[in-house]
């Protein structure tokens, strides 16, 4: 081996114990800060996990092997692993959070007996695999929350839900302040998105069947049904709503709806409103399948 190539085989076994030993302090104080979150939620909480690693490079925090067990429920929520992008927890309310839980399992039977017994026979019997993404940002100065969050099942379907909150009251700390806030507390812009995997299709497939129908059928009835409530409700939907919905009837993959008011809405105008339409009209609303 030449002297070049010595020094070159040193300088990458030193970068490789470097790394590793990075990697290893990082993960300790990564694990560290963890045990001091958990330890923030008291023993209404029970969070175990098996190991704790720490990226330097993405700077993203790895946990392993969790489990969840909160108030009043009967058997803990397992997770493959929850990936914390940013987590700041400058006061007992995060103030940003950024993380994926991947492989969480969730038995059916936690829904009770009878949802259960409906999702076996839909053909769901064994648990849901679902991964859930949360991006959450608030904005103290602008008194404003910005919310990002992704739920999908393995096979069922995926819900995606963003919205900006404004004119919120950081401060309140009691219950009862916190609650008279949210009324006074404006939507800015909200879209919520459901796409189907086959949950849709399989209640459909199911519903047709019961009533001795094929499926085409079966879904022109839906429409004929949603033609019907637009001319009989005294309340009903914008012609628009009903026939997104009709599209999605014959099409179940996806199904959006977004706000985008021209100024925020408060929670107490929409209780004001009155009918679907004028619910509409004030958020913007529209509908896309």
């Amino acid at each position: 081996m030449s002297k070049k190539q010595g020094i070159a085989v040193g300088v990458i076994v030193f970068l490789a114990i470097a790394y590793f030993g990075l990697t290893q302090y990082a993960s300790h104080v990564a694990k560290t800060r963890l045990e001091a979150a958990i330890a923030k939620k008291g023993p209404f909480v029970q969070i175990l996990y098996g190991n704790v690693s720490y990226n330097i490079f993405t700077q993203n925090t790895v946990i392993r092997a969790v489990s969840f067990k909160g108030p009043k429920m009967a058997a803990p929520i397992f997770a493959k692993e929850i990936i914390v992008r940013r987590l700041e927890m400058d006061s007992p309310k995060p103030t940003s959070v950024s993380m994926d839980i991947l492989g969480i399992e969730l038995e059916p039977s936690a829904l009770g007996r009878e949802a259960a017994a409906e999702l076996a026979a839909l053909g769901y019997a064994g648990p849901w695999s679902c991964d859930v993404t949360v991006d959450m940002d608030s904005l103290v100065e602008k008194r404003e929350l910005k919310s990002h969050m992704v739920y999908a099942a393995k096979n069922v379907g995926s819900l995606r839900l963003d919205f900006v909150l404004g004119n919120l009251d950081f401060a309140a700390a009691k219950p009862e302040a916190v609650m008279a806030g949210l009324f006074n507390c404006a939507l800015k812009q909200a879209e919520m998105a459901y796409t189907d995997a086959s949950l849709v299709e399989r209640i459909f497939k199911q519903n047709a069947a019961k009533q001795g129908l094929d499926l085409p059928a079966y879904k022109k009835q839906l429409a004929d049904q949603l033609d019907t409530s637009l001319q009989r409700s005294s309340k009903p939907l914008p012609q628009a709503f009903i026939n997104a919905l009709k599209q999605f009837v014959e099409n179940p993959r996806q199904l959006t709806i977004s706000a985008n008011p021209t100024a925020p809405v408060s929670f107490m105008e929409l209780l004001k409103a009155g009918t679907p339409e004028a619910v509409a009209n004030l958020l913007a609303l529209d509908i896309k399948s």
